[in-house]
């Protein structure tokens, strides 16, 4: 391809907005979706969970790069209870080994066979 052709291939910045994330617009559109549901109710197994009030929802993503996404109550706190366990799994498994951790607490590291 000659320089000319090139040249006329070259595209020109324009002065728009920058595109809206497609994570973000899922993001959203998940939040919209499941924030209508309001069935079941708030455990009170566990006295901090009682106190949670059950209007409050948020989703929230960040990339491996740092980008933070959101929709919701994010900035709402509240208590992790079991949801912790599979953090605490990954980082154990990652500092002992998964074999280990396997062993150790009956989990395995493995997806299960088909």
């Amino acid at each position: 391809m000659s320089r000319d052709k090139i040249e006329d291939l070259r595209v020109e910045p324009r002065d728009e907005a920058p595109l809206a994330s497609p994570i973000q617009a899922v993001i959203d559109d998940l939040h919209r979706q499941i924030a209508k549901e309001h069935s079941g109710n708030v455990a009170t197994y566990i006295p901090e969970l009682g106190r949670a009030n059950p209007d409050w929802f948020g989703v929230c993503v960040v990339t491996a790069d740092g980008k933070i996404y959101e929709a919701g109550d994010t900035q709402q706190e509240f208590t992790v209870q079991s949801i912790s366990k599979p953090f605490v799994y990954g980082r154990a498994s990652r500092t002992a080994g998964a074999r280990r951790c396997s062993r150790r607490s009956g989990w395995s590291h493995r997806a299960p066979s088909r």
